[in-house]
């Protein structure tokens, strides 16, 4: 779950995927202010706040497991590089 979060921010940050409309505001705005925020730092702190979410110590994600990630989050956008 950590590298899903830090997969989603980075395609945020990258503009690959956009927050709907109106998500600032509603139930969902405190998701959406923390996405918003997090795509402002850097990309290690991006690590780091994503390993803090779930009271991981580490701070670092596995490239592995990033790479895993990103895998599963462009298939479900139905937009899956092709694999080599």
């Amino acid at each position: 779950m950590i590298a899903e979060v830090f997969s989603l921010i980075v395609l945020l940050s990258d503009d690959y995927v956009r927050l709907k409309e109106g998500t600032t505001t509603g139930p969902d705005s405190e998701i959406a202010h923390f996405f918003a925020f997090a795509t402002r730092l850097p990309m290690d702190l991006q690590m780091v706040i994503s390993n803090r979410l779930y009271r991981n110590g580490k701070e670092y994600i596995s490239p592995k497991h990033v790479s895993r990630s990103m895998r599963k989050c462009f298939r479900e956008m139905d937009t899956a590089p092709s694999e080599s």
